[in-house]
């Protein structure tokens, strides 16, 4: 048994020892769940499903930012998000990626902001809501990326998990007034 985490245990030191990890608590990570971590200085350590994961430390940045215009453009942790009034003939392009508010039925400002614990939406095509959190878990988002994940506030409710669903109360079923058309274009 011993033998068996001898090779292990000397990768994984040879590998971390010099990035100021301690190769005992290290080596726990093998048997950890996914969504553990740990971090030494400028690295942090990630138990994924299938892998553990060195990846540079990086701060959470906490998102909250207002729409108050029908046009406009901010980069985000994971991306570029962009909106303008949009025609009748883009309604096709709708997607995880991509979507549309009425500005007439639901009046600015909205907020981009980062998801917190509690937050519940209706997924598209779901009758009832879901956290945010166990909505990521389903999509199968590593939870290394999940303090990254932002959402579309419309009126105190989430319209949108950006770059990932929209929300059952807010598909867009007809052109509308104002239709404001929302694209993010994600770096992962």
């Amino acid at each position: 048994s011993d033998l068996a985490h001898a090779a292990p245990r000397a990768v994984l030191h040879r590998w971390l020892y010099d990035k100021g990890f301690d190769t005992e608590e290290v080596f726990k990570m093998l048997y950890a769940a996914q969504g553990a971590q740990q971090r030494s200085g400028e690295w942090t350590l990630w138990r994924e499903s299938s892998r553990i994961l060195l990846c540079p430390a990086t701060n959470s940045l906490s998102v909250d930012f207002q729409i108050e215009n029908a046009d406009g453009m901010i980069q985000l942790p994971l991306g570029t998000l962009q909106w303008s009034v949009f025609s009748e003939m883009e309604i096709a392009e709708m997607n995880a990626s991509c979507i549309a508010i009425d500005a007439s039925v639901h009046a600015l400002p909205w907020r981009v902001r980062t998801w917190k614990a509690g937050d519940r939406f209706r997924p598209l095509g779901m009758q009832g809501t879901q956290t945010i959190g166990d909505f990521l878990t389903h999509q199968g988002i590593e939870p290394r990326l999940r303090p990254n994940v932002l959402v579309l506030e419309v009126a105190g409710q989430i319209a949108w998990v950006i770059g990932h669903r929209v929300s059952e109360d807010f598909r867009f079923k007809n052109v509308g007034k104002q239709p404001i058309r929302f694209q993010f274009w994600s770096r992962m």
